[in-house]
């Protein structure tokens, strides 16, 4: 039994590595997957078979020296579809996009989110919107300012959601979108997962800050999301003297010593992780030209510092990217152990 686990673990891993691939690439010929991951032409064969015609599409072929033309495999972005929320104190964000991370509809819903029952009906409400699409929706994930902690229960520092469970969202997901993967994470970190998958692919050592209500930061180290055990980046949270950071900051909204002081924790984070860029987005547009002159000048600019391309969906962006991520897996290696995956 254990060998044909084995087997069956082996198997899988070579189906995601090569519909990631592909994914990652756009399109690939059979003997381009062979070799840049090192499978025999069989394997490659035997693993895009049941994709084909769906996920992915045989749409040409490519010149070949040696006088064939091998199969050229396309991923089909519109095969499935994502619906990602961002949600902030006094706003969510709703996107609906397709498997390449691209936004497709956006709409903001101002309204405040601050209790959870006001968060769920204003939920049912969007979701009724997107019933004709019951086949098509392959993941729902919602960004919060905070985290899901092990038990399902939420921590939540800029609303009143705590002693509330995933239960509830997952139940009203699940009564309109049967099949779809439902996942929670925490809104900076699907802000880097935009950047290191759809931004800046070639960088391996980002931090990504979003500032609405909350201050929050994600990191990428070696090309990876770092959480720590679950919840590192809150730096938001951090004490300076008897008041957290971001209580500081919203304080200083509107006067000389915000760029100054937001300029000084910029500095003090890229001699800490030494990234390759520190990427801004929320309310750091209001004030990046300021920031990024004092940036440049004061501080002989230490690494690459940038407001995000995405904007005001950069969070949008990263879910529906998360959740093209979870749909390959789920296809794959599946989703049963993955973190962040609640149904």
């Amino acid at each position: 039994m254990n060998d044909e686990r084995h087997v069956t673990n082996i198997k899988n891993k070579n189906r995601y590595r090569i519909l990631k691939y592909i994914y990652d690439h756009g399109k690939a010929s059979k003997a381009e997957l062979s070799r840049k991951l090192q499978l025999s032409p069989p394997t490659i064969s035997r693993n895009v078979r049941p994709f084909m015609g769906n996920l992915l599409v045989e749409r040409g072929k490519l010149p070949s020296k040696v006088g064939r033309y091998p199969d050229l495999i396309e991923f089909d972005y519109s095969h499935k579809k994502i619906l990602a929320f961002q949600v902030d104190r006094d706003f969510m964000n709703v996107g609906f996009g397709n498997l390449s991370g691209s936004i497709e509809s956006f709409q903001k819903i101002e309204k405040s989110m601050y209790e959870f029952e006001d968060f769920l009906q204003s939920l049912k409400d969007v979701l009724k919107n997107f019933e004709n699409l019951k086949e098509e929706i392959a993941a729902v994930v919602l960004g919060i300012s905070g985290y899901v902690l092990a038990n399902g229960r939420f921590h939540v520092s800029i609303c009143n959601w705590n002693g509330h469970t995933t239960k509830e969202i997952v139940k009203i997901i699940k009564e309109n979108f049967e099949q779809a993967i439902v996942a929670f994470d925490n809104d900076a970190n699907l802000f880097a997962f935009r950047e290191l998958h759809l931004s800046r692919k070639n960088k391996k050592y980002i931090l990504c800050l979003y500032w609405g209500r909350g201050l929050g930061m994600g990191i990428v180290m070696d090309g990876k999301i770092y959480t720590g055990k679950g919840m590192a980046g809150e730096i938001g949270l951090t004490m300076q003297g008897e008041k957290k950071l971001e209580e500081i900051l919203y304080g200083l909204i509107g006067t000389d010593q915000l760029v100054e002081n937001v300029a000084r924790i910029l500095l003090n984070l890229q001699r800490i992780f030494d990234p390759e860029a520190i990427v801004l987005t929320g309310r750091f547009s209001e004030f990046f030209d300021k920031l990024e002159r004092i940036w440049n000048k004061k501080y002989s600019k230490p690494c690459n510092l940038t407001l995000s391309e995405g904007g005001e969906m950069a969070i949008i962006e990263g879910g529906v990217a998360f959740g093209a991520e979870l749909y390959i897996r789920k296809l794959t290696t599946g989703i049963k152990n993955l973190e962040r995956v609640w149904g």
